[in-house]
């Protein structure tokens, strides 16, 4: 076999595409709705009570990332060495499939290591959520780790067993990759060595306890992770996978080119599956790109949630178009493909008014000055925006209360408020909580001020895409005075 990236090569990725992703104006960038539920969850709490309340079923994903999170925030972190050290772990697990990938490259193949190159390093969702203070960078690097050692063996081993059972500690996704390699290894390879195999399955299950008890815990809970359309789902999915969190709908259209080349990659990887290289890499990746699929029609439609999937995609990409006999054909048009979504990334990131994911981009600091502003004697701030809600603090004058996040302030045994700011992201009249609280306080009062921020051009195309009413600004804060 031939010789990998090794590791100079992969902390040369590491830094590259950490270098990208800071042109990009990750890292260092604001808090995002999902973080937000991260950082409420760890603060205040020990590890054994965040253990036991996620293997519990208290949320629909298992303890392990909160734990890791918790022991981050055990160090005085700031936020941003935090994403820094999530982008490497997503990173880290990238550089690990391309190490495998290269390995099975054909000697002096240029088209096909300047394709592999051009898809590991432009993968659009490693910038938009590579750098997440959520469980997705560490679930990446968990699986690509489990895998790189069994692949390198030749044969899961006690370690990959290891790596795979705190995967599925960390989300219950961990099932598509162990499916994909149980169908690879025992239905088409038809490898079995009892002893080894056993061991293999035996230890992931043990170390997987933990996650195993909070996905039966909390199985009633994982239908908010699906969509009511299937054809929003597989939709929502593949704009999500193909632009990140930073494009918009539209700019990920640019991506069209970069898709064209993945689906050559994977026909090819199908089409002739007895030639070309890395067999091994190609069945185990289709099979979990299939899996992924099925997932998607089931109608998970939150595409971070498979940025463990795509350095397996890569892999079969490159490996598939290897099996050309001319791969830099298809290396020219992914190279500049990838340059293209990249430099969009790098160019808009920054002042997006567009995002795919709209919460991304809220003017926080306008808002909270305003709010700020507002704010006059004892005051209610009814937010269902959590990125402005989880900033803006308790204190004695005012009673901050926040869309799925749990505090001290309990309005509905406060009754001396002078006035009332409702933060509305769009999403206020979804939440049943939070309207009646609204409603309860403002129903007879006239409304003193309101303010729009943000823009949104693509929220009609959106809505027609979604199916969910979005309106065109991403925050209206409204002012209401009780006396």
């Amino acid at each position: 076999m031939a010789r990998g990236i090794g590791a100079i090569g992969g902390v040369a990725y590491i830094g590259a595409s950490f270098g990208l992703a800071l042109a990009c104006h990750r890292v260092n960038r604001q808090l995002f709705d999902d973080e937000v539920l991260t950082l409420s969850a760890i603060e205040g709490k020990s590890f054994v009570t965040l253990a036991r309340y996620y293997i519990e079923g208290g949320d629909v994903h298992p303890p392990l990332s909160f734990l890791w999170f918790r022991l981050l925030h055990m160090f005085d972190l700031s936020l941003d060495v935090q994403r820094a050290i999530s982008f490497a772990l997503a990173a880290a697990g990238f550089a690990l499939v391309l190490d495998l990938v290269w390995k099975r490259l054909p000697r002096r193949s240029l088209g096909s290591e300047l394709l592999a190159l051009a898809l590991f390093l432009g993968a659009p969702l490693l910038y938009g959520t590579g750098d997440a203070l959520r469980w997705y960078p560490l679930f990446t690097f968990l699986i690509a780790a489990s895998f790189w050692t069994t692949f390198n063996a030749g044969r899961p081993t006690l370690l990959a067993a290891l790596l795979l059972g705190l995967a599925a500690d960390t989300s219950y996704l961990a099932a598509l990759p162990a499916l994909a390699y149980a169908i690879w290894r025992y239905a088409i390879e038809r490898r079995l060595d009892p002893l080894r195999d056993l061991s293999f399955w035996l230890i992931a299950a043990i170390v997987a306890a933990p996650g195993l008890l909070s996905f039966f815990a909390a199985r009633d809970l994982l239908t908010v992770q699906l969509s009511s359309s299937l054809l929003v789902s597989v939709g929502t999915d593949m704009l999500g996978l193909a632009g990140g969190t930073i494009l918009g709908v539209m700019q990920s259209l640019i991506a069209i080119p970069l898709a064209i080349v993945f689906i050559l990659g994977l026909v090819s990887a199908f089409a002739a599956p007895g030639r070309g290289y890395g067999g091994d890499l190609r069945g185990f990746g289709a099979l979990l790109g299939l899996a992924t699929l099925a997932v998607m029609l089931l109608g998970h439609d939150k595409p971070r949630s498979f940025l463990f999937v795509m350095p397996w995609i890569c892999a079969v990409a490159v490996l598939g178009g290897a099996a050309w006999r001319r791969p830099l054909v298809l290396a020219a048009p992914a190279i500049a493909a990838s340059i293209a979504v990249v430099a969009l990334q790098i160019l808009v990131g920054p002042h997006n008014d567009r995002p795919f994911k709209r919460n991304t981009a809220v003017p926080l600091d306008a808002v909270l000055a305003y709010t700020n502003h507002q704010s006059q004697g004892r005051t209610l701030i009814v937010s269902a925006e959590p990125v402005s809600g989880y900033t803006l603090k308790s204190d004695t004058t005012r009673c901050i209360y926040v869309r799925s996040l749990a505090g001290p302030c309990q309005p509905d045994t406060l009754d001396d408020f002078t006035s009332v700011i409702v933060i509305d992201d769009g999403t206020l009249q979804n939440d049943s909580r939070l309207s009646d609280v609204v409603e309860r306080y403002t129903r007879t009062k006239p409304l003193a001020e309101q303010q729009r921020f943000g823009e949104d051009r693509d929220a009609s195309l959106k809505t027609r895409l979604t199916g969910v009413a979005l309106p065109d600004y991403l925050v209206e804060i409204s002012v209401y005075r009780l006396n």
